[in-house]
Parts: C-alpha cells; sequence; structure tokens
C-alpha cells in the first residue's frame, strides 16, 4: 500500500473525529450528577459537618440534596465534590476498612479534619463542604429558634455586627 499525502490527512481526520467523540463522552460522563455511593458519602460528610442534636442537622435540613442539586448545573462544584468524596471513600477503607458512609461520627469526623490538613482538592472539598453547610445552616430561620437566635443573619439584621449582642 502507498501512502499519499491525502491519505494521511484522511486518516489523521478520522483520528481527530474518534478523539472530539471520545472527549464529548468522557465530558458526558463527567456531567452526570452525584449518585448511589457518591451520594451516601455526600450525606455522610453534610451530617458530619453539622450533625443533628438538640437541633435539626445539616443533613435533616436537606442541605447534602441541595449541594448536589446546585453540582448538577455547576462543573466546577460538581468535579469538587466528586473529587472530595472519592478521597474520603478512599481514605475510609484504607484506614478503618470499610465505606466513609458506614464509619461513626468521630471517624467521620477525623477523615474530615485530616481532608482540611491536605492540599489540593481534599482541602479544597473539606473548605468548600464546611462553608456551603454552614451558611445553608445558619441561614435558615429554623434553626435560629432551635439555637436561639432571633433576628435574621448580616447584614440585614445585625447592624452592630462588632460588638456582642445585647439580651434587650
Amino acid at each position: 500500500m502507498r501512502w499519499t499525502r491525502r491519505g494521511l490527512l484522511r486518516l489523521a481526520a478520522a483520528g481527530l473525529s474518534g478523539l472530539a467523540g471520545a472527549a464529548v463522552g468522557l465530558r458526558l460522563w463527567r456531567a452526570r450528577p452525584l449518585r448511589g455511593a457518591e451520594r451516601g458519602v455526600l450525606d455522610a460528610a453534610v451530617d458530619a459537618v453539622v450533625p443533628a442534636d438538640e437541633a435539626p442537622g445539616a443533613l435533616d435540613l436537606g442541605i447534602a440534596a441541595a449541594l448536589a442539586a446546585e453540582a448538577e448545573g455547576d462543573p466546577r462544584l460538581r468535579r469538587l465534590l466528586r473529587e472530595g468524596v472519592r478521597w474520603l471513600e478512599r481514605e475510609a477503607r484504607s484506614v478503618h476498612g470499610r465505606g466513609y458512609a458506614a464509619l461513626g461520627e468521630e471517624a467521620r469526623t477525623a477523615l474530615l479534619l485530616a481532608a482540611a490538613g491536605r492540599s489540593g482538592p481534599p482541602r479544597r472539598f473539606f473548605e468548600t463542604l464546611r462553608r456551603e453547610v454552614l451558611v445553608r445552616y445558619y441561614g435558615d430561620p429554623g434553626v435560629w429558634a432551635a439555637i436561639g437566635y432571633r433576628g435574621p443573619p448580616q447584614p440585614r439584621g445585625y447592624p452592630r455586627y462588632w460588638a456582642p449582642p445585647d439580651d434587650a
């Protein structure tokens, strides 16, 4: 078989179209929402950030579901959550011999703190998860009564934010 310049260009074009198809397939795979085991790990991590006590926990308020729903429309958040829950799962299996969601509260908290002490994706996952959970949790008016807070959070509710609240 004799190769011509035109034949090589056709072969290259066919290869590039195959690569483009593979890239689209990879992108669609990454675009899938958190489901199944990944969602279970996210639920357990959200619960570890604010577990239920006298007040409802973050999981009780649907914060994990809200984060997962937001991640469906935000590829960066989705990728970060996916990397974080996979890291937690790997570490849980490595350290404890079972999945993250099956661990007790103390072990789950310890793994989250381990993520906070790392660099890169585990730390970004921890910081994002903590921020998103706490903002949503303490922004919920239903939590205010449970913790004895009588007004909305800043910037609307407490103009003297630098001073402790008065009992009046």
